[in-house]
């Protein structure tokens, strides 16, 4: 580890509070959607949809450039941990390319609510997920011990 780099557990601890902050505005935008009329309020919506996305975007170069490198030599699974980062991103990506896709048709016409549910969902989902497969404590320490090794 270099001496100017954040320690693995600096790095958890900065994803997960990106994580609170992304479900925090993700919860706001679904109450928000959920407790109104979308067609008389589709400009203020477009408007927090568009910060939401933005707020991801910036995570997600975030994650990129602090997490995927951490990974890459965590533990000898290391790379094979990134790889599946890299994958996941790919995937990411994707869908949130059709997400904004559906989310910004329904600015002319349409059921507004459904998709912003939709999508509040899924960002929980991928949150969760990225959680339990590369933000765990066990595997963000910043000894270098590994568990269950021999005499260990």
């Amino acid at each position: 580890m270099e001496p100017d780099e954040p320690f693995p557990s600096e790095v958890r601890e900065m994803n997960l509070e990106e994580h609170r902050r992304l479900r925090e505005s993700a919860a706001e935008l679904a109450a928000h959607v959920r407790g109104c009329d979308c067609a008389s309020l589709r400009k203020p919506i477009a408007e927090s949809i568009a910060a939401l996305l933005d707020q991801l975007r910036r995570h997600l170069d975030h994650e990129d450039a602090t997490l995927g490198p951490l990974l890459a030599h965590i533990d000898p699974w290391g790379a094979e941990r990134a790889a599946r980062l890299g994958e996941r991103r790919r995937i990411e990506l994707g869908r949130l390319a059709e997400m904004i896709e559906r989310l910004t048709e329904p600015m002319r016409d349409g059921p507004l609510r459904e998709h912003v549910l939709r999508f509040v969902d899924w960002i929980e989902n991928e949150l969760s997920r990225e959680e339990r497969e590369h933000l765990d404590a066990d595997l963000l320490r910043d000894d270098p011990m590994t568990r269950d090794s021999f005499g260990g």
